[in-house]
């Protein structure tokens, strides 16, 4: 999913394969790119949110309330896909919300609202999502 930027509703802009799970001191160690830090321009970047230590990095945003499970489950991705040009990224703003909303079986004004923090999708809901991103990558 998209961040969330004022005035702008989130789209998906991807989907991969998980292909482990590691934690996020791990990941620490392993992916010094993702750390969270601030560009030039002052927006923040990356998606380690811990210190070397393990603590919770002074630039993350979230509540303290959950930090400890949100440390467990680090997800390294495996196969991609992602929607990058001008186009695909518009179509999945159209989109996002209605197939969400057919995916999941649940309405909503905002892809949060269909999907929540924890939702879960397995098989065939897998292969619509799938389907309909390689239609929007190869422009059917």
């Amino acid at each position: 999913m998209s961040g969330k930027i004022e005035r702008f509703q989130q789209y998906i802009i991807g989907g991969m394969q998980v292909a482990e799970k590691i934690s996020a001191l791990e990941a620490h160690a392993r992916f010094p790119e993702n750390r969270l830090s601030l560009t030039p321009e002052g927006l923040l970047v990356g998606n380690v949110v811990v210190s070397e230590t393990g603590d919770k990095h002074p630039l993350d945003t979230h509540p303290r309330d959950g930090f400890d499970r949100r440390v467990e489950n680090f997800i390294v991705g495996g196969n991609s896909i992602s929607l990058e040009t001008p186009g695909q990224v518009q179509r999945s703003r159209n989109e996002t919300l209605p197939i969400l909303q057919q995916v999941v079986g649940k309405a909503g004004n905002r892809p949060i609202d269909v999907i929540g923090r924890m939702s879960k999708i397995g098989g065939s809901e897998v292969d619509t999502m799938l389907a309909w991103l390689g239609d929007i990558k190869s422009g059917k």
